[in-house]
């Protein structure tokens, strides 16, 4: 299973945004995700930069939002 950061609009709020992590299936789609948003956290400056610098790879990808509360899409 492989996962990254990608930002999900809430689907409580529609002008809401937050990066969370997405896990995805053998075949690539999503599958799950954390429910809240995530922070940047890291034990040194070192490991923050990199983890806010894997975060901002979200911004690179489609945004996604929540289907019937049980699947992940891309907006179109």
């Amino acid at each position: 299973m492989s996962w990254n950061y990608r930002v999900i609009r809430s689907p409580l709020e529609a002008t809401s945004l937050g990066i969370h992590e997405v896990y995805y299936d053998e075949e690539g789609r999503p599958s799950s995700w954390t429910e809240e948003p995530c922070g940047a956290v890291g034990d040194n400056l070192l490991e923050l930069r990199a983890e806010v610098q894997y975060m901002m790879e979200a911004f690179e990808r489609p945004v996604l939002r929540i289907v019937d509360g049980n699947k992940l899409e891309e907006e179109t």
